[in-house]
């Protein structure tokens, strides 16, 4: 999450990798909330499902 500027938040997706073994899920909110404890709530949205919405035409 460091250097998400650099990437550009519009270019970042997160996932859980759900359905596979190693995933974070079923504490995926748990994951999120951890790995995202200093990321704005604007950006937090944006990668955590605003840029996939966006990218598929979801919304």
């Amino acid at each position: 999450m460091a250097a998400r500027q650099r990437a550009g938040l519009r270019n970042i997706m997160w996932s859980t990798d759900y359905p596979h073994s190693d995933s974070t899920w079923p504490h995926s909110r748990e994951a999120l909330a951890e790995h995202f404890h200093d990321v704005p709530a604007e950006e937090r949205a944006l990668i955590a499902g605003g840029n996939a919405a966006a990218l598929y035409h979801l919304g």
